[in-house]
């Protein structure tokens, strides 16, 4: 097993000398100090009771993070995290890791090597990701693609749940939901390729149906047998199940906010932008839906990361895609389908997203 440090010394440690110095720290400062001192453990760590928490009573939770162990390596990157990777009894290294983010803490920017959830079961800060800033509310769920830099922001008070998953859990745990309930598998693996530093912003107002289900993959992290891995997809699952399920309710409790029933509909703005990409525009967007252009301009861009003709470029890309591989049709033809007037216009627009020309691409796959 890994040697390991607690999370509640790592914490106090960061208030401490917040107090003292009255700025804050980074966590791996935290870290090394503690780690020249020998505060380092080693062996299996004792296994917090996750059961015990009470879903109503956060600082319950807060108790149990306290005896929480943080994996470390003898070497650490400054902008590398999780810490370290836990194996399970067959010494293969988990697919999973979740923690709680530490308050006081400075704010680092930072990018992981897999995908990144980050969830705010309680509290009100901010997330940086590539340099610009977004709200970080109670309910809202960033999912990050891999090596996406991103920072967050955490104070006293703050619940925010720091998820990392393998590329193959994530494919196997969202792609495929994704695809049977609304279509969209293609947009997201354009939005979350390799390179493309991309995010999508969910929001999944807490209940005890999340707090179960956050419960159970802390428990199953910390869980060393060869089961671990299996019990942690399947809750993962159940988590962006649970999240797909609210997306598609159209009267959800905490939906009574302007913006947070906007964040509800994203899904319906997607496919409809989807469905008629060839021709779309912002307004005959903002009639459909009955919002401000200004509006949903802002939505989209706070969900996806992205502009509202990005979006429509992206989708135009995709259908480019599929007639490339499933027709005959010609270059100009396939322009004219996707909405290009012009072919030099397409085939500059398809190169900028692929990294390869229209006819490259179709020569590649014959």
């Amino acid at each position: 097993m890994d040697n390991y440090l607690i999370f509640g010394e790592v914490q106090e440690w960061l208030t401490a000398h917040y107090k003292k110095h009255g700025r804050e720290f980074e966590v791996q400062e935290a870290i090394r100090s503690l780690s020249r001192k020998g505060q380092v453990h080693q062996g299996i760590p004792r296994k917090p009771d996750f059961q015990k928490w009470d879903f109503g009573n956060d600082s319950t939770l807060v108790e149990l993070m306290h005896i929480y162990p943080i994996f470390i390596r003898e070497t650490e990157s400054a902008n590398e995290f999780p810490l370290g990777h836990l194996v399970d009894s067959d010494q293969k290294q988990k697919d999973f890791f979740i923690t709680l983010a530490h308050f006081y803490a400075k704010n680092e920017y930072r990018a992981n090597d897999t995908y990144s959830l980050i969830y705010a079961l309680h509290g009100s800060s901010r997330i940086y990701i590539q340099d610009r800033e977004y709200s970080l509310e109670t309910g809202d769920l960033y999912m990050l693609s891999p090596n996406t830099l991103f920072s967050v922001t955490a104070m006293p008070g703050d619940l925010i749940f720091f998820i990392s998953i393998e590329e193959g859990l994530f494919s196997t745990a969202f792609m495929d939901l994704i695809y049977k309930n609304f279509g969209l598998s293609a947009f997201f693996r354009m939005l979350f390729r390799k390179g493309q530093n991309s995010f999508f912003a969910f929001y999944i107002l807490p209940d005890n149906e999340i707090r179960y289900l956050l419960q159970h993959l802390l428990m199953e992290f910390l869980t060393y047998d060869k089961y671990a891995d299996e019990m942690s997809m399947s809750y993962t699952k159940i988590l962006f199940s649970t999240l797909l399920r609210r997306q598609c309710q159209k009267d959800r409790p905490g939906a009574d906010s302007p913006e947070a029933a906007a964040k509800l509909r994203i899904f319906d703005i997607l496919r409809y932008i989807e469905m008629h990409s060839a021709d779309i525009t912002l307004s005959d967007l903002c009639r459909q839906f009955h919002y401000s252009e200004s509006y949903v301009s802002r939505v989209i861009r706070s969900t996806t990361g992205k502009s509202f003709s990005t979006v429509v470029t992206e989708f135009r890309m995709i259908q480019a895609q599929s007639y490339l591989t499933e027709t005959d049709l010609s270059i100009g033809e396939i322009a004219l389908e996707v909405g290009y007037n012009s072919f030099e216009h397409f085939s500059r627009c398809f190169k900028k997203n692929t990294g390869i020309s229209p006819r490259e691409y179709r020569k590649r796959l014959l």
